[in-house]
């Protein structure tokens, strides 16, 4: 029996880690997964997901980027990370931009794994249906941070220059209240739920035309492929998964960041409604994008077995 030790080096929980080691857990019955705060004894690969928290790694250690490396917060600058990251045998990054700065700092021992879908959850094999709504729903599906690191400040000057008319709302996440009652204020209908349980995602994601990305700084994130999983379009800024999976005006719109030409943009789909249903169709056309979890967790064992050999 293999084990591999998840090493957390804090004691605080992570939905998103829980949910990831559960997944490759469950994926070879010959392996054994343990989550700890610290390195346990023996174990047959470590694999840290906070690393610059640790002063060194241990042989036989993995690493896992989860943030974005260009990230502003200096709790996680690059920095902090780059020595570690050299002594990791092996560094798995969520997308190929997070690849080529480590590769820019001499860091090559890389491989690409993005988040996967839970295939229990969501169906890639839906049929494609035009869009016949009144309004094109637009969605924001994130916790809201102090730090306003999701894009609240870019929301806000979004709304102002779209048509009540034309669009509506889904937030989803802790704290969207505040975009419900800012919506409000412009005359949109909205509709927000702090909390949503996961298993009906899938129908959340049926509801909505365009998932809004709007974030700073991301190193996934997760709801990307759920949106491509589900044919919906993603309206994003080039950074975290997004350019490694959306293609402009293919299976959505890669963000400019000037608040004008980016409303245009989207009032467009909303007023062609015929260049919105083409773009519906191609993004269903391509689920194949992205991964199940199934596939992530097949991936990061491959790994497991590369480091063993060496």
């Amino acid at each position: 029996m293999k084990i591999i030790n998840h090493v957390m080096s804090q004691d605080i929980n992570s939905n998103i880690l829980t949910s990831f080691i559960k997944y490759l857990s469950k994926s070879d019955l010959n392996e054994q997964h343990i989550t700890s705060i610290e390195p346990i004894e023996n174990a047959d690969i470590y694999h840290y997901h906070r690393p610059h928290l640790e002063n060194k790694l241990l042989p036989n250690s993995i690493v896992t980027v989860h943030h974005d490396l260009m990230e502003s917060d200096p709790w996680l600058s690059l920095s902090k990370f780059l020595k570690i990251y050299q002594d990791a045998k092996a560094v798995v990054c969520l997308n190929s931009i997070q690849k080529k700065i480590l590769s820019n700092h001499k860091i090559t021992n890389t491989y690409i794994i993005p988040h996967g879908y839970n295939a229990s959850i969501f169906d890639p094999n839906k049929i494609f249906e035009s869009n016949h709504k009144e309004k094109l729903t637009l969605a924001l599906i994130s916790k809201r941070y102090g730090r306003r690191v999701k894009g609240e400040a870019y929301f806000l000057e979004l709304i102002k220059r779209l048509d009540n008319n034309l669009f509506d709302f889904i937030l989803v996440g802790d704290g969207r209240s505040e975009e419900f009652y800012l919506l409000q204020e412009y005359g949109f209908d909205a509709r927000a739920y702090e909390k949503l349980p996961y298993r009906i995602f899938d129908s959340l994601y049926e509801k909505i035309d365009f998932l809004l990305m709007l974030s700073s700084f991301e190193g996934g994130p997760a709801n990307v492929p759920e949106a491509i999983v589900s044919g919906v379009p993603v309206a994003g800024f080039p950074i975290g998964m997004v350019p490694d999976f959306i293609k402009d005006q293919q299976n959505g719109i890669i963000l400019t960041g000037d608040f004008d030409s980016d409303a245009q943009r989207l009032m467009h789909f909303a007023k062609n409604r015929n260049y919105f249903n083409d773009l519906k169709k191609t993004t269903q056309e391509m689920t194949y994008l992205v991964p199940t979890w199934e596939d992530v967790a097949d991936m990061y064992n491959q790994i497991y077995i590369e480091m063993e050999v060496k």
